[in-house]
């Protein structure tokens, strides 16, 4: 089994029973405080205004915008709760990633999961999968770069993953789903209290909010994982139009 077929797997076919009894748990813990940090961000002036910018962008019935008495499409309802969740900065942060992960994972999880009738065991596994990915693809950009990459460089990956587990896809399409977030994805750099180009250190600052870019990317992780689209040739930075074609 090659790379890409090990990876694919892992996205569709992991299962509840087969992950440990302390993943298990850690998982329960990570939709709570990611939930909890989501709660309270509905408090805030952008939860208000990106709640009715998502109803009214993104219009239907699929899933729930949190505590403001509104529906939107799925990719709606991933944003508006992305951007709550990380309102107040109070969601959680992977080590290996440097930077944020629940703030993205759980609202596509949630909004995969309520529009297609799933329950919270099936959200909590696709949270389990979209959180490894994101450890492990963060892990890798960084590793190979001197700037520091904000979360949407690798959380659009992560949610890619995410939804491609709760739409029921082949290893295929799961590793495709990834191949488009990854050539599409959101792509700031930011550096905070070092010297310019240096990579992020543990203590240091960062004031900017990027979570609303890539879950409104996240749209590609729950909308593009379809048979005949790939990323362009190159798997560069391309714009979404040039950087997809039909097999």
């Amino acid at each position: 089994m090659n790379v890409e077929e090990q990876v694919g797997s892992f996205i569709v076919e992991t299962r509840w029973d087969g992950l440990p009894k302390a993943v298990r748990n850690q998982a329960r813990l990570c939709m709570v405080d990611d939930l909890g940090a989501a709660l309270s961000g509905t408090l805030t002036r952008a939860s208000r205004i990106t709640g009715a910018y998502a109803a009214e962008t993104w219009p239907g019935d699929e899933a729930t915008i949190l505590l403001r008495g509104r529906r939107a499409g799925v990719v709606g309802a991933a944003f508006a709760n992305a951007w709550a969740a990380n309102a107040f900065d109070s969601d959680d942060g992977l080590r290996y990633a440097y930077g944020h992960g629940g703030a993205q994972i759980f609202p596509t999880a949630l909004a995969a999961a309520e529009s297609r009738g799933l329950d919270g065991g099936r959200m909590l596994v696709a949270m389990v999968v979209g959180y490894e990915v994101a450890h492990r693809v963060g892990r890798c950009w960084h590793d190979s770069r001197q700037v520091y990459q904000a979360c949407g460089s690798w959380g659009s990956v992560a949610c890619a993953a995410t939804a491609a587990h709760l739409m029921g896809l082949t290893p295929e399409q799961a590793w495709g789903a990834g191949r488009v977030a990854a050539a599409e994805r959101a792509l700031p750099t930011l550096r905070a209290g070092r010297p310019s180009g240096a990579l992020r250190q543990p203590g240091d600052r960062c004031a900017p909010r990027w979570h609303g870019v890539p879950l409104g990317r996240s749209g590609w992780g729950l909308e593009l994982p379809q048979p005949g689209l790939e990323p362009g040739e190159d798997g560069g930075e391309v714009p979404l139009a040039g950087g997809l074609r039909a097999r």
